[in-house]
């Protein structure tokens, strides 16, 4: 009785080892698929950005406080705050609409700024609109003696 005892102690013994075994290969060969993927994603992530990255770069190389001219003028460190002080200034004309009428040359109704692009120290993007049309304007931009902002269109 004790030998089969030990014997279906051994069996059960090496049942749980093989079950074990299969488990754990099972698990690994899992969590060796997960890792794979993870990789393959990180891969596909990384190239990607690296696009971005690439695309980023193309469309802020004309960027305001990278003027060469603006940093000679006012150092590095204050063209962020020109940047928002211009952008105050021309967003303030919305409150006087016949000053943007002569701006824009437009000859009905009152049209507004709603968002100004400044490309360097000489030149802007503005997108204004009436409230039903929409129009964008490249506008020459300057800075008198008295820090009074003069705007003049460019293109129409």
């Amino acid at each position: 009785m004790k030998s089969k005892l030990i014997f279906y102690l051994f069996v059960f013994s090496v049942l749980i080892l093989i079950f074990q075994i299969v488990n754990s290969n099972r698990v690994m060969e899992d969590q060796q698929s997960r890792l794979i993927e993870k990789e393959e994603k990180i891969q596909r992530l990384q190239q990607r950005y690296k696009k971005l990255q690439s695309s980023y770069e193309q469309q802020v190389y004309f960027r305001f406080r990278d003027t060469p001219a603006l940093q000679k003028q006012f150092g590095t460190e204050n063209t962020d705050s020109l940047q928002a002080w211009i952008e105050n200034k021309i967003f303030s004309l919305n409150k006087s609409p016949n000053k943007l009428k002569d701006i824009f040359l437009e000859k009905e109704g009152k049209y507004f700024f709603e968002k100004i692009k400044l490309l360097n120290d000489r030149w802007l993007i503005a997108l204004y609109s009436n409230g039903t049309v929409k129009k964008e304007s490249l506008l020459s931009f300057a800075i008198d003696q008295n820090n009074a902002l003069i705007l003049r269109p460019l293109a129409q």
